[in-house]
């Protein structure tokens, strides 16, 4: 079912929310397209994909279950991991003072 579909792909990207999502897009059908097509936001901005044939939210409230499938097919074909998601660390700045 798409909504197991979305909790496996979630996994990948946000380690320990993938039953979160699941349950959601279970209990919400359709109307979770919101909170779904940000998931697709976030894999287009990893790999630099287009946002194409339309916008992610509208392509997941015409066929949320197709959005998914493709989704999770992207993600095993890169053999991505929850590292390729994984927030970058900046190291702070030293502080910089102005001299005269």
């Amino acid at each position: 079912c798409f909504p197991c579909l979305l909790g496996d792909n979630v996994e990948v990207m946000e380690p320990g929310h993938g039953s979160e999502a699941c349950w959601i897009a279970y209990c919400l059908g359709m109307c979770a397209a919101g909170y779904t097509s940000k998931y697709r936001t976030k894999i287009r901005a990893r790999y630099g994909l287009p946002e194409e044939p339309c916008a992610d939210f509208d392509l997941h409230c015409c066929c949320m279950p197709c959005a998914v499938a493709q989704e999770s097919l992207e993600l095993k074909a890169r053999g991505a991991t929850p590292a390729d998601f994984a927030p970058t660390f900046m190291p702070p700045q030293p502080s910089q003072t102005m001299a005269r």
